[in-house]
Order: structure tokens, then sequence, then C-alpha cells
């Protein structure tokens, strides 16, 4: 049982007599790069919050930033600080004698190791870290006692999940800030982002002689903003800097937990590999969390709980297993810009969610409900985009452009015409509203030239008519003419008089 502690110097005494005497806590290898505010926060909160929880998903940064949390507030404990690692305990009975043994108490005959604790600790002004609590939760009543038998006593606890006790401050750690995507930097201003930074000190460790140049900025920023920013996975890319420059770890990012391996030696196995520090999350979740959480895969961008119940679970109600799932800190909730309620997946989260979704081996079940809700979102927008109430369908379906993006790649992959006519033809105004004429073009081309034998449908038409409206826009009239007026033919035949109006706009 791997337990490590503030050095016990006659730190915490053997018996429960006489005052213990503080020493450093585990050293930090590395400065931690962007966390000075967080650092700063946590320190602020310990004198006013008695329980205070990181929270965050494995690779987060939490154990780290405990640690430096209890550095920086350790004046403020004159009878210790201890760190203490719960991964290796199994059972949460455990916990409490677990905290004893750490100290340096023993049992004696007539009071148990637990009671002995409680005395130890009755006045004391000690901070205890508990390290890797998520799997631990049921002994929260335990360490609630802790608190309850000593008014100076305050603990730092770093889990995946929140104790769920009263008074208990909650401090989610977040990801580290990422350039944004829509501003075009340069690379003195992407040096100094967080992500960035870790990036390149990790990549200097692996080949001493990496820099950040003009050359590799623009593919480093994009490779952390693919990992969302989170450390362990930045810190997992930057050590392949030995074998693939930072073009080739982009190029591999669509797989990405065959890529973030090979993590040090003296970290726990599962914090070696991307996916072990998932999958130890996972593991903690029952059948029907497990079940929603690798159906959640499919979406792309961000989802509703409205599509996650359609798509996921239609016949249940999905609020509570989400709720875990947040609370186990796999799922974030966001929101999107008019203020509604948006739940998201980190990247590489997403992608172990995605291989566990592959080998359930309901897939394509589950992909093809993504694409009927997203296309019944489509089209239900779609009367209502030329038109006065356009603004709030545009706020609604802005959100969803990488689902929509998604639903139609695996449509054309599947060679699934109609829906793929239908959807294209839906999102006509949309992408013409937003200016994506070249998209618009390029994914109707596509679906077109596999429905050629298809016969003459209304989705083929109102394609045909996307395709014309995009044409039109881009310059080239003619070829827009020519496509238009068979999407009019087929209107005719078909008797579709809502298509052939909108087909008008470019033939006039």
């Amino acid at each position: 049982m791997a337990l490590r502690l503030r050095e016990a110097t006659a730190a915490i005494e053997r018996t429960t007599d006489g005052p213990s005497a503080g020493a450093s806590l585990p050293a930090l290898l590395t400065p931690l790069i962007g966390r000075d505010d967080a650092i700063a926060a946590g320190a602020d909160l310990l004198p006013r919050s008695r329980l205070v929880t990181l929270t965050g998903p494995g690779g987060i940064g939490k154990t780290q930033l405990a640690l430096a949390i209890g550095q920086t507030a350790a004046d403020e404990f004159p009878d210790g600080v201890a760190f203490i690692e719960l991964a290796t305990v199994l059972e949460p009975e455990l916990v409490l004698s677990t905290v004893a043994v750490s100290l340096g108490l023993r049992g004696v005959s007539s009071e148990s190791i637990e009671q002995r604790l409680r005395t130890h600790l009755s006045q004391r002004r000690l901070l205890l870290i508990l390290d890797n609590a998520e799997h631990l939760l049921d002994a929260a009543p335990d360490i609630a006692e802790l608190l309850a038998a000593s008014a100076q006593l305050r603990i730092l606890v770093t889990s995946r999940s929140p104790l769920r006790l009263r008074g208990e401050h909650e401090f989610d750690v977040p990801p580290l800030a990422i350039p944004p995507v829509e501003h075009v930097l340069t690379t003195e201003e992407l040096r100094h982002y967080p992500a960035i930074a870790l990036f390149v000190r990790q990549a200097r460790a692996t080949e001493a002689d990496f820099a950040l140049t003009e050359h590799n900025a623009g593919t480093i920023a994009a490779i952390c903003a693919r990992l969302d920013g989170m450390p362990l996975a930045i810190e997992l890319a930057a050590s392949r800097i030995r074998v693939l420059s930072p073009d080739g770890i982009l190029a591999r990012l669509d797989q990405q937990l065959l890529l973030l391996t090979g993590g040090p030696r003296d970290q726990p196995p599962r914090l070696q590999t991307m996916r072990n520090a998932i999958a130890w999350s996972y593991d903690l979740l029952d059948a029907g969390q497990q079940e929603l959480f690798r159906r959640l895969a499919v979406f792309s961008g961000g989802w509703t709980l409205a599509a996650a119940a359609a798509v996921c679970l239609p016949d249940e109600d999905v609020l509570d297993s989400m709720s875990s799932l947040i609370a186990c800190s796999l799922v974030r909730r966001t929101a999107d810009p008019a203020g509604h309620d948006r739940f998201v997946m980190l990247e590489p989260i997403r992608q172990f969610a995605l291989e566990q979704l592959v080998a359930s081996g309901e897939i394509d079940t589950v992909r093809s409900r993504h694409a009927d809700v997203f296309l019944a979102l489509a089209e239900q927008a779609a009367p209502h985009l030329d038109w006065r109430d356009q603004t709030p369908w545009m706020l609604r379906l802005d959100p969803e452009h990488d689902n929509f993006r998604t639903a139609l790649s695996w449509l054309f992959d599947r060679h699934d015409i109609d829906r793929g006519l239908r959807f294209i033809g839906a999102l006509s105004w949309f992408w013409n509203i937003r200016g994506f004429f070249l998209e618009t073009r390029t994914r109707a081309q596509a679906f077109l030239s596999l429905a050629e034998a298809s016969g003459r449908t209304v989705g083929r038409a109102r394609a045909l008519g996307a395709l014309a409206h995009s044409l039109h826009f881009l310059g080239e009239y003619g070829l827009a003419q020519m496509f238009g007026e068979e999407a009019l033919a087929i209107n005719d035949e078909t008797g579709d008089r809502a298509g052939r109006a909108r087909i008008l706009i470019p033939l006039i």
C-alpha cells in the first residue's frame, strides 16, 4: 500500500500526547503551468471551508494541484500537512485506519485505531490531503466524523466525484487554457497559453533543442485544442516528439488513445496512458451509466439533454444517469450562445467512449438514431429560416453544426441516399445564411453522385436545389441554372410546391 505523507518528522507523533511538528510535502518535480489562480483560490478556500474536494477527470492534474495548494497553505497549519494516497486502498472501511497509520498512530487494546485517530486530531490544526478518493465514496461519513471531532482540522480531497457531504466545497479543476480557434495569433501570443507552454516544456524534456517556432506553433496549438487542454494528454503527446514531428502527432490524433501512452514509470499505471486514466473512472460506473456514457460518444460538439434521451435512451429518463456522469467528471455541463444547458465530453474521453461503443456492437444502431434526431431537427427548422423567426432557429442550429456534419458523413459512408438527400435539402438555407457555400456544394455533389440511379424523388430535387443555391452564390450561374432546372422538372413530377418555390431563387 503506497502511502505518501508530509514527511513526518516527529511530524505527527506515535502517541496522542504532545504537539505534532510539520515537515515538507512530497516535492513537485516540475512547477505547475497555468495553475496560479487555481492554487491561490484553493489556498484561500481552506480557512473558510473545512472540506474542499478537487474534482475533474483523470489526467486533469488534481494531485499536483493539491500538493501545490498544500505547500502554499502550509504556514496556516502548525501541526502539519499530511498527504495520503488512497488509490491502492480497496475498501472504504480501511480509509480511517489508513489515515491513522500514515500519521504514525497504532491501536491499543482499550481503544480502536479509529478512535485514537479522532482523539489525536481533536486538538490539532492539521491539513489532511486525501488523494484519489473516487472509489471510496462510501467512506464519506467517516470523513465527516473526523471533521466533527476536530474543529481545526481541514481536509483537501482529490476525487473524480464529490463526497456529497454537508459543508463540502467542490472545486472543479478545469483544463488548461487553449488558444481560441476563431483567431489567428502570433507565435509570441501562443507562447503564453498554458496548454502550449506545457507541450513545449514536455517536448524539451524529450528533445533538448525543441523550440516553438513560426513553422510549428499553429500545429502545436491545434494539437492542444484537439486534446481539449488536458494536461496528461498534452504531456503524453509531447513525449512523442522524439519520433514524430508536431505534424505527425496531429495527424494521429484521430486515434488518440493509441498515441497517448508511455507515461513516466514513477507514475501509477492509471496515469501512464490516457486510456488507463479514463478506464479507472469508467469501471466505477454501474451498467446503466456505462451504457449512456458510451452512447454519448456519437455526439460531436456536445448535446442537449433532450437529444441525449432521444439518441441514447429513447425509452428512459436520462437525467439521473447524466448527473452521475457529470459527478464522475466524465461529462461537463456548459451553455450554448442562447444560455441553454449543453453537455460535452473532453475529446480524449469521447474517444474512449467511442471505443466502448464499438466493442458493444451497437454503434450502427446508435448512429442511426443520431442521424434521425438531427435530420428531424433540420427539417423542422427549414421552413423557419427564410422568415421572421430565423434568428431563434439559427441560434438553435448553430451549436449542432458538428452533429449535422457527423450524421451526414455517417449516412454517406453507409450509402443512405434517402436520408442524406433530405438532410442536404433541409440544411441548405442554414448553410447559405452562414456562408458555407462550398460545404453545401461538396456534400450535395457527393450524395447526388450516389443517387444517380435512385429515381427522381423529392429528396433528389431538394438536394439539387441546395446545389443550385450554392453554385449561384459562388458565381457559377450556368451550373446553377442547369441543376435548378432539373430540380424544377422533378418538382413538377412530384407536386412539391414548397420545393419549387425555394428553387426559383437562383433561376430568377
